[in-house]
């Protein structure tokens, strides 16, 4: 059989394609290309047969290959989409917590007897000072020699127990350089004492004078131990602390005046400072605490120094302003102990002191530098609120849901009630990031 007779019974490729042509399986079907191989007649038909069922054997499967439904593609676009947001909604969800703490509302009108250095059960109170100084130049008289002792004011503390210590007269405390100040009276350093649930130690705040007279005695804020105690358990329980720097202590010759320019010089120095009596504004009431109407008491001092010049002398005048205070979470503490019947040593606060009226007893009889005990009239309203810790609250709601969280408010006596909001409004779990939670507190006073 020649080539041309040969030829004449393959099948071609149109009878091979389906309709549509070649151009319609280009589309459809990757292009295989048979590539001719050197050889007999025989060889290359049956070459070309077996390329010819092979490739109607693939054209047959794929037409048989089912075809995905409309329904099933958009079911899968739209539960991707559902899956997007439910990612996006847990990324950016945000808690509120509204909680109502524990409150007690007290009508006040009681006379109250607080005291500088307080034992348990009672109302303590404190003082904060300012001074103003101003001078005048007078001509000196003359010299004298002087050996001055600095002193100073420090806190004593009493974490040893409950029960107070007296400490007498002349008792060293030893500073931290190894200086050693002496107290200049017997006195009873008060026990430890419950404040908010923990027991903090007793203290009082007392005068110090140096041992030894001269400047190397002057110091700034430093802590204070009782050599007397070195050898007992009590050495570390018993401390101090400076509430004022060490001052005054010095050992040479000083300008001096005579007593009629003294009186005179005074006189200056009173009329200036009198003006400044009333401007109490330099005068800072600590944060946390409360001061009132007629707990401001002034004192004046004067002191000779030496002038600028040979022959000089000036003389000092220190106008000191000095505030009765009280600390509010003391007073609010206070306040629990004695009016509310179910009280049991919580962390309290006042939520509005600004309701309660302090007024100070035989004022004139007061003598703010050394009494341990005044007496106060208070009147009006205080706010009492329990403490809630938000960031122990947060901890512990985390992991919860809107349904269940209520089971935690048990391990918070300090809570009423409290209830949620959760953005997005489908995500039910609270997140465990405490950031993502935000505690707001509904107080009565607000309403």
């Amino acid at each position: 059989m020649n080539e041309n007779s040969f030829n004449n019974h393959k099948k071609s490729l149109r009878e091979i394609l389906p309709k549509g042509g070649a151009r319609a399986y280009k589309r459809s079907t990757p292009v295989l290309q048979h590539v001719p191989l050197a050889g007999s007649e025989a060889e290359n038909d049956l070459i070309n047969r077996n390329y010819t069922e092979e490739l109607e054997t693939t054209l047959r499967d794929r037409r048989r290959m089912p075809k995905i439904p409309k329904y099933v593609i958009w079911a899968i676009g739209l539960l991707f989409v559902v899956l997007v947001i439910f990612i996006a909604g847990s990324f950016f969800t945000k808690v509120t917590a509204e909680i109502v703490p524990k409150q007690a509302r007290i009508n006040l009108s009681e006379s109250i007897t607080a005291s500088h250095s307080a034992a348990e059960g009672e109302l303590e109170f404190g003082t904060v000072s300012n001074v103003i100084t101003e001078e005048v130049v007078v001509k000196a008289s003359g010299t004298k020699e002087v050996e001055e002792k600095a002193s100073g004011e420090i806190t004593i503390y009493n974490d040893y127990s409950k029960d107070s210590q007296t400490l007498v007269a002349k008792t060293r405390f030893e500073a931290k350089n190894g200086k050693i100040y002496r107290i200049t009276q017997n006195i009873s350093v008060p026990g430890q004492k419950i404040e908010g649930g923990k027991t903090v130690p007793g203290s009082i705040t007392v005068k110090v004078v140096a041992d030894q007279a001269g400047a190397e005695y002057n110091a700034e804020l430093t802590d204070f131990t009782i050599p007397g105690f070195r050898d007992s358990d009590r050495f570390d329980k018993f401390y101090a602390r400076s509430k004022t720097a060490m001052t005054g202590g010095m050992i040479g010759t000083v300008s001096d005046i005579s007593q009629s320019d003294r009186e005179d010089a005074e006189a200056t120095l009173k009329s200036k400072l009198a003006s400044k009596t009333k401007d109490t504004s330099s005068l800072q009431i600590p944060d946390g605490h409360i001061s009132f109407k007629d707990a401001i008491f002034t004192t004046t001092e004067f002191e000779v120094k030496n002038g600028a010049k040979a022959g000089e002398a000036k003389l000092v005048g220190k106008l000191t302003y000095t505030a009765i205070v009280f600390n509010k979470i003391k007073l609010a503490t206070y306040l629990a102990e004695q009016r509310v019947s179910d009280y049991a040593d919580e962390a309290v606060f006042l939520s509005d002191s600004s309701k309660i009226n302090i007024s100070l007893q035989n004022r004139d009889q007061v003598d703010i530098s050394s009494d341990e005990q005044i007496e106060v009239k208070m009147t009006g309203t205080a706010f009492l609120v329990w403490t809630v810790n938000e960031d122990e609250f947060k901890q512990a709601i985390g992991g919860y849901n809107k349904g269940n969280f209520k089971l935690v408010i048990g391990d918070f006596p300090a809570i009423q009630s409290a209830k949620l909001k959760i953005v997005p409004p489908w995500v039910r779990s609270i997140p465990n990031d405490p950031n993502k939670i935000e505690v707001k507190q509904i107080l009565a006073t607000e309403d």
